[in-house]
């Protein structure tokens, strides 16, 4: 079973409620708390991820940075989202650091289950490859 864990900043021009919707986007249902300035979220459903993947039509855009964000060990994958883009209930995938911060979003299971969440989630619609040759690796140093 795959364990989902979201956190961001809450930076005090920000509306808690607000910032906390924008998570319950992408993972509803999802135990959201706020605690030390981070708003942190934990839920085992990535459906909506994968719906909004599909709407946004990014599936091999986001089947490319989620296999990119798998460690080597593939028990962990991360990634970060836009955090204003997800308060209107969409996703886009972001490499660097926003200054409002992003969603940082880290997903544990053992290799087949992340493999076959990124296959459910982001299918691939043309030509893709493998899961092991995406060559670049994210910038996940800090994160969890």
């Amino acid at each position: 079973m795959i364990s989902i864990r979201a956190r961001t900043p809450l930076y005090a021009t920000e509306s808690e409620e607000m910032v906390a919707a924008a998570i319950q986007n992408i993972f509803p249902g999802a135990d959201v708390r706020t605690a030390k300035g981070m708003i942190e979220a934990k839920s085992a459903d990535a459906g909506m991820l994968g719906e909004l993947i599909a709407r946004g039509q990014i599936r091999d855009t986001a089947r490319m940075v989620l296999q990119r964000g798998m460690d080597g060990g593939g028990r962990r994958m991360r990634f970060r989202l836009n955090k204003q883009v997800a308060t209107v209930g969409k996703v886009n995938f972001v490499t660097e650091r926003h200054a409002m911060g992003d969603i940082e979003v880290g997903i544990e299971g053992d290799e087949d289950e992340l493999i076959a969440l990124v296959d459910r989630i982001a299918p691939c619609t043309g030509e893709c490859r493998s899961d092991r040759d995406a060559t670049e690796e994210a910038d996940i140093d800090g994160w969890f």
